[in-house]
């Protein structure tokens, strides 16, 4: 449950306006917020991916049991 949580807090953080405008002007950080969107989202696909095969995992090894 909590690898969900963090997958869905990611995609939150990906979809949100995190970078002020006078942040990324001042210091030229244009591409900064394309490269954290995407890097949320994958991350985000990646812990959703990654929780899925860990409960498969743990159901596949009660039933052997």
């Amino acid at each position: 449950i909590s690898g969900i949580f963090g997958g869905i807090i990611m995609l939150l953080l990906a979809t949100g306006d995190i970078f002020n405008e006078i942040i990324i002007d001042g210091y030229d950080l244009s591409i900064i917020p394309q490269l954290f969107k995407i890097g949320m989202t994958i991350g985000a696909f990646a812990v959703f991916i990654g929780t899925t095969v860990k409960f498969v995992k743990v159901n596949f090894a009660q039933k052997d049991q």
